[in-house]
């Protein structure tokens, strides 16, 4: 978004100028966007006030940021930081306008969020969950995905904002859809970076470390991502060939930690893949031992 198609009157509170705050304020300046700004630190400030000087406010509490803006941004770690930035005398919800938007670009938990959304409806004041997600090289491009719930009309007014940032902005449902969404998309990341480190480490193991970085490029793993997505359309797969795909990938994670238990490397997610094949697949699981039955067969080869 251009500063030219800002929309005039907005002003933005901005809570929390951290590493991904300051990124995606930045973005948001960039854009033309005016903002009071507040954080403990002064040093995370004092750039912006340099850059934007005729754009940015400092304010001394969140509450002060919150009442001289349209919108606020709260971009802080955990549930602790969120409940202090955001309730009690100098908060977000008892400085925001009536009729103002709060978002939420924290991941935190679904009780700490209903606490915000039921103080914040006490005072008309719109709470939107909106979390963020995207490697690090998105931030400084805006091309983060927001992830939001809450109340439509809400999102609408808030979105040109949140585009300034990301380049998928998604209303999803209503409050703490936005948060589900960012939570399952967390536990997909966290999973492939646990496998993509243990076939690092297997292949450091067996020599072939240096490698990797090549392997996996060629390979483009990333293009799992809309495996994943293309999973939906299984059931247009005959039977026999599900089947048959849920085998081989189990042969060859199979071989993979027998290869792991040769060299002395763990594969533990490895192993729960193992397990979760014939799931994956859609199939009926294979006539065989239970759980850790795949462990005591490898055992015995």
């Amino acid at each position: 978004m251009s500063a030219a198609h800002a929309p005039p009157g907005d002003r933005v509170g901005f809570v929390g100028v951290g590493r991904m705050g300051s990124a995606m304020l930045r973005c948001m300046l960039e854009a033309g966007y005016p903002a009071t700004l507040c954080d403990r630190s002064q040093a995370a400030t004092a750039p912006f006030l340099a850059d934007f000087p005729d754009r940015v406010r400092v304010a001394a509490r969140p509450g002060d940021a919150a009442s001289q803006a349209d919108i606020v941004s709260v971009v802080v770690n955990t549930n602790e930081q969120l409940e202090q930035a955001c309730l009690g005398e100098g908060g977000v919800i008892a400085g925001a306008r009536d009729g103002g938007v709060v978002l939420v670009h924290s991941t935190v938990s679904h009780a700490t969020l209903a606490t915000l959304c039921r103080a914040g409806a006490e005072r008309g004041v719109h709470v939107l969950d909106a979390p963020v997600s995207g490697a690090r090289g998105h931030l400084s491009v805006g091309e983060l995905a927001v992830m939001v719930g809450g109340a439509k009309t809400a999102f609408e007014r808030a979105k040109p904002v949140m585009e300034t940032y990301g380049s998928l902005v998604l209303h999803l449902g209503g409050s703490g859809a936005g948060l589900d969404a960012k939570l399952a998309i967390n536990v997909f990341r966290y999973l492939c970076m646990a496998a993509g480190q243990e076939a690092t480490r297997l292949a450091e193991r067996v020599g072939i470390g240096d490698a990797m970085a090549d392997l996996v490029a060629h390979t483009q793993s990333n293009r799992y991502v809309g495996d994943s997505a293309r999973l939906r359309l299984m059931k247009d797969v005959p039977d026999a060939q599900r089947k048959k795909d849920a085998e081989l990938a189990q042969k060859d994670l199979r071989a993979a930690i027998a290869r792991g238990r040769e060299v002395d490397v763990e594969l533990p997610s490895a192993e729960v893949a193992l397990g979760l094949m014939h799931r994956l697949w859609g199939t009926e699981p294979a006539p065989g031992p239970g759980p850790g039955g795949d462990r005591d067969a490898l055992d015995k080869r």
